[in-house]
């Protein structure tokens, strides 16, 4: 008799989203900015952010142009699905996008904060339509002193979002120059210590 042919679908591949751990009070707001080291260009992706501590309140885009529509939020949990038009290049610093939270009670990113597919299925997908599993890899975040990540967009005309690591609570300057050296921009504030992210125009 004829049958029409089974094709098996291969279990996709693992690859880690990262980004550094970060201790957190009751009602911190937190800026969780997310990096894909295994991987140099992405076409989409489809997963849940969930957490029993936190409660996600929005996206900033970055290397990736994450709009509204690409998530929803219900309290602990966040479904996000993006797929570009064509295939983004990526390097391991981009920083893909900034999940903002508030923390409901005191703890860690790495004890409270994973991926699943509890809401979408977890899958991420490279240029060549190859299909991987997505998971999360919290990173140490012993740092030394401050550092920057590159700004996204980059190069940019009007607005600009850059992640830094803030070894200690105080003030930090950011001034920006041009080419020319010449100074476009400056601002002072005050940060705490861990992960943080400012917009600079």
């Amino acid at each position: 008799p004829n049958a029409n042919p089974l094709f098996v679908r291969n279990e996709p591949s693992p690859v880690s989203l990262t980004t550094f751990d970060q201790t957190f009070q009751s009602n911190n707001i937190i800026n969780i900015p997310v990096s894909l080291n295994d991987l140099n260009e992405i076409t989409g992706f489809q997963f849940t952010l969930a957490s029993e501590v936190l409660e996600f309140i929005g996206v900033n885009p970055g290397a990736l142009d994450i709009a509204e529509d690409d998530y929803a939020l219900f309290g602990n949990e966040m479904p996000m699905s993006w797929f570009g038009i064509d295939e983004t290049k990526i390097n391991p610093s981009d920083v893909l996008f900034i999940v903002k939270a508030i923390a409901k009670k005191s703890g860690t990113l790495s004890e409270s904060l994973r991926i699943n597919s509890s809401l979408t299925e977890a899958e991420l997908y490279s240029g060549d339509d190859e299909i991987f599993k997505p998971s999360l890899h919290i990173l140490n975040s012993n740092h030394d002193g401050l550092q920057l990540y590159p700004a996204e967009p980059n190069p940019w005309n009007e607005n600009c979002t850059i992640s830094f690591y803030n070894p200690s609570d105080g003030d930090i300057a950011f001034v920006c120059y041009n080419t020319a050296g010449e100074k476009e921009t400056e601002r002072k504030q005050f940060f705490q210590k861990g992960m943080q992210t400012i917009e600079l125009n």
